[in-house]
């Protein structure tokens, strides 16, 4: 700051600024500050509420109409054709490879198992009576069997 250029000022005007500054800097206790005259009024204390902040969920619902599309589809193909009669999985719930989503009736593969174990035993019974049939009749004189088994050839 160049101090040469500067003009004296009287120690009472210093003073008398300084003054009224103060003065019009300080109101009276609970008073709202005045503009001074002519200014417009000065406005009352803003209202303000005061709340204590707490840690809580913030739960949020929103209801709304629309399509939900899957990320990921499959196609369900049963190995069998039947009657459903257990829902094993359900709805929204995660499965993984493998674990059984549908139990099929099976009173009709059940009765299918038990006629096929029926014919097979009755085969293996053929099958033990014609095997002693043949063992009987590799004794006899005159069985066409009777060369162990094969019929003999023929001479021509």
């Amino acid at each position: 700051m160049n101090w040469s250029a500067m003009k004296p000022v009287s120690l009472g005007t210093t003073t008398t600024v300084v003054l009224v500054s103060l003065v019009a800097g300080c109101g009276g206790e609970g008073e709202a500050p005045s503009q001074g005259r002519g200014g417009p009024p000065a406005r009352p204390p803003t209202p303000v509420e005061v709340y204590v902040a707490t840690t809580d969920t913030v739960t949020e619902t929103v209801l709304a109409t629309g399509a939900v599309e899957a990320i990921q589809s499959i196609e369900l193909r049963p190995e069998m054709q039947g009657r459903l009669v257990e829902i094993m999985a359900r709805e929204g719930r995660e499965v993984r490879r493998g674990t059984p989503l549908f139990k099929i009736d099976d009173a009709e593969l059940r009765a299918l198992v038990a006629q096929l174990e029926a014919e097979r035993d009755q085969a293996v019974q053929a099958l033990q009576r014609t095997a002693a049939g043949e063992a009987g009749a590799h004794d006899r004189p005159g069985s066409v069997l009777g060369h162990r088994g094969r019929a003999p050839r023929q001479r021509r």
